[in-house]
């Protein structure tokens, strides 16, 4: 429950103008991605954010997903806990 908690706050943290949610920012302020690895030019991981950063929307309140985007949100959090070993009842 707490995680959940935890992963609702950084949701809703991460909401970008436009009513935006990005996967890459989630999984960096669960500490799934390491911050200066995500930031720094040189890393290959950054250049892949930046290449595709349009597809990592996850969340969209302006209509891209229409009625998707709750779903997407939700398998978000169940695939995170299956990453962490946590059971979900």
């Amino acid at each position: 429950m707490l995680f959940y908690k935890e992963y609702s706050r950084v949701v809703k943290k991460n909401l970008r103008p436009g009513n935006q949610v990005n996967l890459v920012d989630i999984l960096v302020d669960l500490q799934f991605l390491d911050r200066f690895e995500v930031g720094d030019p040189e890393s290959e991981l950054c250049l892949l954010i930046s290449k595709f950063i349009d597809n990592f929307m996850v969340y969209s309140k302006s209509g891209e997903y229409t009625g998707e985007s709750e779903d997407i949100i939700k398998n978000l959090f169940k695939v995170l806990c299956a990453i962490m070993d946590f059971k979900l009842h």
